[in-house]
């Protein structure tokens, strides 16, 4: 292995939960390696008070019961001070988790310079999905074993760390000497390994992994027929879109065909970019946040100190071309850097410049055409049509663009130095508490601000607080206070106080009324193209004014590639699916958090022993730490996760082999907006929360047949549709989405078991019962 020549200590915890002083280190491991070889390792175990959270057992394989008898950490802390030398550099994955959680113990290593193997990896290997240790460890084949223990992390780090120096090893000069004047500016570990790489270095070119392009899935042709777009002002289309994954190029291609300035707004416009090709007439708008500013990032490099994250983000801007966010493999604390300091603003040039001389056809995110039709100069041609996809998400999209969620712990870090706006968060607070009166969610009434406290905050308000004398990124946070603190407009908004599960509070405050909103700014102004499941217009009241002229046009779709399985009374369970797992890889759409975690908590471990490890939302990381895992897995493997996750998950075209859902995915009533919005509908389960539902299944299905491989299958579990009134609604709408051939299902009545023909899931005997 190709390691450092300076001495430096590789070190893992694992621990009962995530914050130091509130949760425990139960087990430590380290190797030391001096002159570039391992001189001594160690692993340990602490006692501990209390018992260990059932999911880390489930996810380490420590019982409680293994800590019985062992030391606590404060027992071997001097110890423990001592394996490590005072000129060490510490490296680790995550490190600086683990670094909180030892000085939370009492190990306080913050004068040791220190090496983030997932940051350096982030650098060397943009062609990562992620930078997960499971998953590179399937990738680069580490020695990792055994998996989420300490020991087994630090030698998987170890490894890693060697493979990214071979990477390094490869570059030309300049481009180490570029690293190493950036990182001398913070010192420390990084400084120290390029510095030693510089003096060293004889490659002649550039290796290929410097050239590597953004990641792309290409979805597959759509050969079907696109109807033609809206071209009238003022009238809509209403366009059933088929579940076929390429019908969005063909959308994009035909309105690139003609003249007629197009704008198409889309949920996630980076997703977009890696699954569709821009014709030449075509080009993308980004918002501000996912473009480089320039000049932000040249005042950077000139300053005199850097922090570690600011030095390695300069290092891949200038190793690697970067206009956007998306360009980007930014990793940990290199996101604050970016969010905080290099992003553009509205006001920036490179922001702007993207307006001018824009193509006939413009791709955009579904907020920011929001934003922009509601600014006071749009940018958007009159004579322009305008095309949304996903227009069964415009509901939340637009909630999110047009209202606001303050957090009161946001508001109170951000009041820091800033005396007045210190006392008035005080009183703030005191009024949230008055007001919420210990409920989770309590949605305002006009006595809440109208009570004399409520008062005394807007005038307090008013008269001591300067907005000229916050931070930009403060001021719209105070603003929106106001807004929610104004009895005037009380009636044309929701809003309510949410104290969350981590005793988080936030004043939330979104628009009561969307339709009008969209009357006035989208469907009045233009010609307006809406990509739609399938539905009538009172599927979307919530969008829809009554004033807006509609035509509704079905798209006739090709074959999908995959199958339809309703439940029957011989359905498989998600507990025998979870103990008898099918061959390939099987995602399994679980109704909320709590199911999975416990799943998990009862399944990992029993399935680890079989050679199979089981990918869980919540469990090992971030949803992107997760689903690299996922990807980088052999089979059989599974991913479990809730429906709405599931909607925003990117994976590569023909990958999965089939889908399980386990209960329909309703929104949850007690939601805070959605709750109150389905009161304003007479029969608010029928023509609110079903068609919503209904417009959810759509989405699922169709990010599945993004990822299904040929033949795959979609297995619905939820007993509930051999019973419920809805029932025949619901099997009639998922039949209407399924060619009669990939739908084996033989059943009329609502209220008797859906019998499917009897069929096996290929090369798998185990899973016959589905």
């Amino acid at each position: 292995m190709q390691l450092p020549k300076f001495p430096i200590v590789v070190l893992d915890t694992e621990t009962t939960g995530f914050l130091p002083r509130v949760h425990k280190v139960v087990e430590y491991a380290s190797c030391r390696i001096e002159s570039g070889k391992v001189t001594q390792e160690r692993e340990e175990l602490f006692s501990i008070d209390g018992e260990i959270p059932a999911g880390i057992e489930a996810l380490t394989g420590i019982l409680t019961t293994d800590l019985k008898g062992k030391p606590r950490f404060s027992e071997l802390l001097t110890s423990l001070q001592e394996s490590i030398p005072a000129d060490a550099v510490i490296v680790g994955q995550n490190i600086g988790y683990d670094l909180g959680m030892l000085a939370g113990e009492g190990l306080d290593l913050s004068s040791h310079p220190w090496i983030d193997t997932s940051t350096l990896a982030s650098i060397v290997y943009p062609e990562f999905e992620s930078y997960s240790l499971p998953a590179m460890t399937r990738i680069l084949d580490l020695p990792h074993e055994p998996k989420h223990r300490a020991l087994g992390d630090v030698h998987a780090t170890t490894a890693l760390l060697s493979k990214c120096i071979e990477r390094l090893q490869l570059l030309p000069k300049k481009f180490l000497q570029e690293a190493a004047e950036l990182t001398a500016k913070c010192g420390g570990g990084y400084d120290m390994l390029f510095q030693e790489l510089l003096a060293s270095a004889d490659a002649a070119t550039p290796p290929a992994w410097l050239r590597i392009s953004h990641r792309k899935h290409p979805a597959s042709t759509f050969t079907g027929t696109v109807p033609p777009l809206s071209n009238e002002q003022g009238a809509t289309l209403l366009l059933t879109e088929p579940l076929h994954p390429g019908f969005l190029q063909s959308v994009i291609t035909q309105a690139c065909l003609g003249e007629k300035p197009t704008w198409i707004a889309v949920k996630n416009l980076d997703a977009t970019l890696r699954s569709v090709t821009l014709p030449s007439n075509a080009s993308a708008v980004h918002r501000p946040f996912g473009l480089l500013n320039e000049d932000a990032a040249e005042t950077l490099r000139k300053r005199a100190e850097l922090t570690p994250a600011e030095a390695t983000l300069l290092i891949k801007l200038a190793w690697y071309d970067t206009i956007s966010y998306r360009d980007l493999s930014a990793h940990g604390e290199e996101t604050n850097v970016w969010s905080g300091q290099l992003a553009c603003t509205e006001e920036s040039p490179a922001y702007l410049a993207q307006f001018n001389g824009l193509p006939p056809v413009v791709l955009l995110e579904h907020r920011h055409l929001l934003h922009l039709l509601t600014a006071k100069e749009c940018p958007v041609p009159t004579d322009a049509r305008i095309v949304i996809d996903d227009a069964s998400m415009l509901e939340d999209t637009v909630t999110k663009a047009l209202g606001h969620a303050v957090s009161t712990a946001d508001l109170r870090a951000a009041a820091t130095g800033h005396a007045p706006l210190t006392k008035f968060i005080d009183a703030l607070q005191i009024w949230v508490e008055r007001t919420r009166n210990n409920l989770d969610v309590r949605y305002i009434a006009h006595s809440d601000v109208q009570s004399p406290d409520a008062k005394a905050l807007r005038e307090r308000l008013a008269a001591d607080i300067d907005l000229q004398t916050l931070a930009p990124a403060v001021q719209p946070h105070v603003e929106a206070v106001a807004a929610f603190l104004d009895p005037e407009t009380l009636d044309t908004s929701i809003r309510a106080i949410e104290q969350r599960q981590d005793g988080t509070q936030f004043l939330q405050s979104v628009p009561r009324f969307l339709d009008n909103i969209l009357w006035e700014k989208l469907f009045d102004p233009f010609a307006v193209t809406l990509l739609l499941p399938p539905g009538d217009r009172n599927s979307f009241r919530a969008i829809l004014h009554p004033k807006v002229p509609v035509t509704h046009v079905a798209v006739q779709s090709p074959a999908i590639g995959w199958s339809l399985q309703l439940p029957s009374e011989d359905s498989v369970s998600l507990e025998r699916l979870l103990q008898d797992p099918p061959a390939g890889r099987t995602i399994v759409l679980c109704p909320s958090k709590r199911s999975i975690d416990d799943a998990f908590t009862r399944c990992a471990r029993p399935l680890l022993a079989q050679g199979i490890e089981l990918h869980c939302m919540g469990f090992g990381g971030g949803l992107s730490r997760v689903r690299g895992a996922f990807i980088a897995a052999g089979e059989p493997s599974l991913l479990l996760l809730t429906p709405w996750a599931y909607e925003m998950l990117e994976l590569p075209p023909e990958f999965v082999d089939r889908l399980v859902l386990c209960q329909m995915p309703f929104d949850h009533p007690s939601h805070v907006v959605i709750g109150e919005r389905a009161q304003q509908y007479s029969d608010s389960f029928n023509d609110y929360l079903l068609p919503r539902m209904e417009q959810r299944l759509f989405r699922i299905l169709r990010t599945f047949s993004e990822h299904a491989k040929a033949n795959a299958e979609v297995f619905v579990l939820d007993q509930r549709l051999m019973s419920k009134g809805y029932s025949r609604r619901v099997c009639t709408y998922l039949r209407s989405l399924v060619p009669e051939d990939q739908l084996p299902i033989a059943a009329e009545a609502p209220a008797k078991p859906l019998k499917p023909k009897k069929k096996t899931i290929k090369d798998n005997e185990q899973m016959k019962l589905l």
